[in-house]
């Protein structure tokens, strides 16, 4: 161990190469988790009879990734001793980014969810006839979430 610190100790001091690190770690760290996540949930989900969770595990695969990633960056940016005005510009932008991904992602899990139910349910309450009437309604209510996250990450 010794032998590495003299060699190589000045060189993994460097904040840019720490950085550079991370954001590898982070991009070996996004795809190793979203295997398992997918291959794990994969056989729960495959035990069911219905589609709707198979659908909805198609769609979270996608931005877990995507959120580990942001947080490699977001972790490399804060350790690669930028100005205080660019990690904060940047970790804002990782942020509101992750944040969009997921936005998107709810609403797309609220339109699956809710035609799946649509299609199962008797309840004259949610009908094809009303269905994009609690869709939109949906999509507003996620989207004003959506605008207080976006806000409280900068």
């Amino acid at each position: 161990m010794s032998w590495f610190q003299e060699n190589y100790g000045a060189a993994f001091a460097n904040p840019i190469l720490q950085s550079v690190l991370i954001v590898w770690g982070a991009v070996i760290a996004a795809k190793i988790t979203d295997l398992i996540f997918t291959r794990i949930f994969k056989r729960i989900v495959d035990k069911t009879q219905t589609s709707l969770d198979d659908q909805i595990l198609q769609l979270l695969h996608r931005p877990i990734f995507y959120t580990i990633l942001f947080i490699g960056f977001s972790v490399a940016v804060k350790t690669a001793g930028l100005p205080e005005y660019l990690d904060f510009a940047l970790v804002g932008i990782f942020k509101t980014i992750t944040i969009l991904i997921w936005l998107v992602i709810v609403m797309k899990g609220l339109v699956v969810s809710m035609e799946w139910a649509s299609k199962k349910t008797t309840n004259p309450l949610l009908q094809q006839k009303t269905l994009p009437l609690f869709n939109n309604l949906g999509k507003i209510g996620i989207g004003l979430f959506g605008i207080y996250f976006i806000f409280l990450s900068w």
